[in-house]
């Protein structure tokens, strides 16, 4: 999962050092153990596991809640597509198809505006700097967020003039 994020992995090491990276989703998706969370609370088998795992629902809710990482709309957001996993992952008991759809929903959603983020970052720049090239694009979206993202550009202006701009 570690290739969907604008960090990447290099599984190449130390034969050959290129990073790999999505830039698709935020490092530590909240949207993700969501999805997982519901499937994890119906296969445990202690209570300790399930309080465990309603803790942690219940943590990641406040968090998002909290104003610190999405507004109140995301957050909205977020805790019904919680819910509506909740209540898929109940009819469906055992089923890992509901963690499984989420994901890829998910995935999916990121990727397209990811992508539409990425050209319209591209046609910016080519705008601003049209004599630059650019070497490197990073992305990385904000947490539960396909709408927002935080771009990093390195370029070589004038031949001679590196330049990164946020």
């Amino acid at each position: 999962m570690d290739y969907w994020n604008n960090y990447g992995v290099h599984p190449f090491s130390p034969f050959w050092n290129r990073w790999y990276y999505g830039d698709r989703i935020f490092i530590v998706e909240p949207l993700f153990w969501f999805c997982l969370l519901p499937l994890v609370f119906q296969v445990a088998r202690s209570a300790w596991w399930r309080a465990l795992c309603l803790g942690l629902g219940v943590f990641m809710l406040g968090l998002v809640w909290s104003g610190i990482f999405a507004p109140t709309i995301v957050s909205l957001a977020v805790t019904l597509f919680a819910l509506l996993l909740v209540y898929f992952q109940k009819r469906f008991s055992l089923s890992p198809w509901v963690s499984i759809t989420g994901v890829i929903s998910i995935l999916v959603l990121f990727g397209k505006y990811s992508h539409d983020s990425h050209s319209r970052l591209e046609n910016y720049l080519r705008a601003m700097a049209p004599q630059a090239d650019v070497i490197q694009l990073s992305a990385g979206p904000a947490p539960s967020n396909p709408f927002c993202w935080q771009f990093s550009a390195l370029t070589i202006e004038n031949q001679k003039d590196y330049v990164g701009r946020t």
